[in-house]
């Protein structure tokens, strides 16, 4: 089951880190992501299934009740409950010397987010320097470039957790 969680964990970090990058840097709205991950849903897509379908949904929520305006997600606090068992995949993974980046940086990013007083006060000495001019970006070349990143994310965390569950499994032997 801790395997799971951590392929769960990274997989979720990959969709989020994608939104993030189509709002912060395509400057797509939560309407335009919507409508980006309901296309990511087609049957036909590397990405359809469950995970694509809900954070289509979210993405199009708006905020009827909190305060009016505006999309739920937008609302959704950037912090992470972690457990202690939590870090059990990768501590088993270091025992058993398995790399497991993917999973790893996934929980890495779950502690981070733990940290968000520091993150807050790091925010008002470490400014992104502002840009003169916005950057030509190609905003389908973007949504296809993050569609093939999360796949290989997606591919990446169930090899790294299924070469634990062998070595393991060897390891028993």
């Amino acid at each position: 089951i801790m395997i799971q969680r951590a392929i769960e964990f990274a997989v979720t970090q990959a969709y989020t880190e994608a939104c993030n990058l189509l709002k912060d840097s395509a400057f797509y709205g939560s309407s335009d992501i919507g409508r980006i991950m309901n296309n990511w849903n087609d049957p036909k897509s590397k990405l359809s299934g469950y995970l694509t379908e809900i954070t289509s949904k979210i993405l199009y929520k708006r905020d009827a009740k909190i305060s009016g305006n505006g999309y739920i997600w937008e609302k959704i606090l950037d912090i992470v409950d972690c457990q202690s068992s939590d870090s059990w995949v990768k501590m088993e993974a270091t025992r058993l010397e398995v790399p497991s980046p993917t999973l790893n940086a996934a929980l890495d990013a779950r502690y981070f987010s733990t940290l968000k007083e520091e993150r807050m006060e790091a925010s008002k000495i470490l400014n992104a320097p502002e840009l003169v001019e916005t950057p030509s970006v190609l905003k389908d070349q973007v949504c296809e470039d993050l569609q093939t990143a999360i796949y290989c994310s997606v591919i990446c965390s169930f090899a790294e957790g299924l070469s634990i569950l062998q070595t393991a499994s060897e390891a028993e032997e």
